[in-house]
């Protein structure tokens, strides 16, 4: 059996803290009513808070993880470095 731990959440430098739930796809939270599609993922930047369907299996999971992180990195670069509320460091 593929053993599964997923964090309850993870910090970017400068305090950029996100946070990690696995909820039931039936969690209104899921289905995006524009397209009238349950969603795998979400990642809602106000709350720095990726929502991932509990019930996917493993693999997707992790996918999905991956994906919904990548859309945190992004807006975690647009507040660090694009607003100035950092500067990068190194040469």
């Amino acid at each position: 059996m593929d053993q599964l731990r997923i964090p309850h959440r993870f910090t970017l430098p400068f305090g950029f803290t996100v946070k990690i739930k696995l909820i039931s796809p039936k969690n209104p939270i899921l289905y995006d009513t524009e397209t009238k599609e349950q969603l795998d993922g979400l990642w809602l930047v106000d709350e720095r808070t990726i929502y991932i369907n509990k019930e996917l299996p493993p693999r997707k999971l992790r996918y999905i993880l991956l994906h919904e992180s990548m859309h945190c990195v992004a807006d975690w670069q647009h507040d660090a470095f694009i607003m100035n509320k950092a500067k990068p460091t190194g040469g």
